[in-house]
């Protein structure tokens, strides 16, 4: 998960892994290990996540495979989003309450991938 992560800010903010390191405060070396799927101590860990806006749990509990499942992925766009984080709990109380449904969710999910599909680059 840390390498999609990874590649997905340093595209967002067009930086090289020598970039990124300058930021984060470690060698660039790290940085490409880090995306070689290397491992590195957990200091340096937690400075990349913090980077990243991650928490290093999330990533010490992901799998370690290419293939993320879908709770995964979905934990991944929580963490790193913190209002839609907050969206997800008020729709959550709101269908704890039966004020919402699943069916409601599935619209608005449907609808955003509807938007997304025909969106103009």
């Amino acid at each position: 998960m840390i390498i999609m992560l990874l590649k997905e800010e340093l595209k967002k903010k067009g930086l090289s892994a020598r970039g990124a390191a300058l930021e984060i405060g470690v060698a660039h070396t790290t940085i490409i290990r880090l995306l070689d799927g290397r491992p590195v101590d957990l200091e340096t860990l937690r400075k990349v996540c913090s980077w990243l806006n991650v928490d290093v749990a999330t990533i010490l509990n992901s799998p370690d495979k290419d293939e993320k499942s879908l709770v995964d992925k979905f934990a991944c766009i929580l963490q790193k989003n913190p209002g839609l984080r907050e969206l997800f709990n008020e729709y959550y109380a709101k269908m704890e309450h039966h004020e919402v449904s699943l069916l409601d969710l599935e619209e608005v999910l449907a609808f955003m991938v509807f938007r997304a599909y025909y969106r103009k680059p």
